[in-house]
């Protein structure tokens, strides 16, 4: 998958996304580690402009989770 890059300011970010969590208590997230080895931001074509989503990888590449950025605190570190 061609994922669309440099259209929002979180996917030019050229930081590592070590893991994101969604909000409320227990609610969970990703992080970068055994289950999922690369989490990165992407752009989406909205209706008026580019919308930026988050993209979370298996071990083998594949696309695993995509989730709209809004619904998540994205960590660096």
């Amino acid at each position: 998958m061609n994922l669309l890059k440099g259209n929002t300011e979180l996917s030019r970010d050229p930081r590592p996304i070590t893991g994101v969590w969604f909000e409320g208590e227990n609610a969970g997230g990703w992080r970068v580690g055994e289950r999922c080895t690369k989490i990165e931001a992407y752009d989406e074509n909205g209706e008026m402009a580019s919308v930026p989503w988050i993209a979370v990888h298996n071990p083998d590449g594949t696309i695993i989770a995509r989730i709209p950025a809004r619904m998540v605190t994205v960590m660096y570190v």
